[in-house]
């Protein structure tokens, strides 16, 4: 839903899977889901960096790929609010 609401120029979505490493499952899970947007696989490492230890986990960035916000966990409307709201903001700076 977000990813549609704002022009590629504007905003990029990458989704970073962190827990299935079977390639036939995520493929599925892609284009069942019409993920539009990249999707990428991180190891172990990743994680312990990004202390990624439970999911999901929403990191935005700026144009400079600094981390301006995190969001842990998911809820349908306050999460997409969320990140409409600092993803508006960066625009607008």
């Amino acid at each position: 839903k977000i990813r549609n609401q704002f022009k590629r120029e504007e905003f990029e979505m990458i989704s970073i899977e962190t827990w299935n490493k079977n390639i036939s499952v995520i493929k599925k899970h892609i284009s069942g889901n019409n993920i539009n947007y990249k999707y990428l696989i991180c190891n172990n490492e990743v994680k312990l960096k990004y202390g990624i230890q439970s999911v999901p986990k929403f990191f935005v960035l700026d144009e400079k790929r600094v981390i301006r916000k995190i969001i842990t966990g998911f809820d349908r409307e306050k999460t997409y609010v969320e990140l409409k709201e600092t993803v508006d903001q960066l625009i607008t700076e």
